[in-house]
């Protein structure tokens, strides 16, 4: 009797089973798994977080309607100069 002895794992070895490396804690598992075996995040929902980008330029706050009022009558009417009214009738009345 004969025998030969032969490497099996090179030659009768099935393929490696596809396998799935979890976004999140890079576990390593057979692909096919809605949720990671280990930290149970959902594949379909996990999106991972993209690079940060430059921050928006700064913008100037927008005026409300009473500060655009206000500014339309100082353009309309300038502020007058010296005493106003007021302070005259009251030298008059005094």
């Amino acid at each position: 009797m004969d025998l030969k002895l032969t490497d099996s794992t090179s030659q009768d070895a099935p393929p490696p089973a596809a396998t799935l490396e979890c976004p999140k804690c890079h576990f390593v598992q057979p692909e096919g798994g809605k949720d990671c075996v280990r930290c149970g995040v959902v594949f379909a929902r996990y999106k991972a977080s993209p690079e940060p980008a430059a921050p928006p330029p700064m913008r100037q706050p927008e005026m409300t309607k009473e500060q655009v009022a206000i500014e339309k009558m100082k353009a309309i009417a300038p502020p007058p100069s010296g005493p106003g009214l007021f302070s005259q009738l009251f030298r008059l009345a005094r």
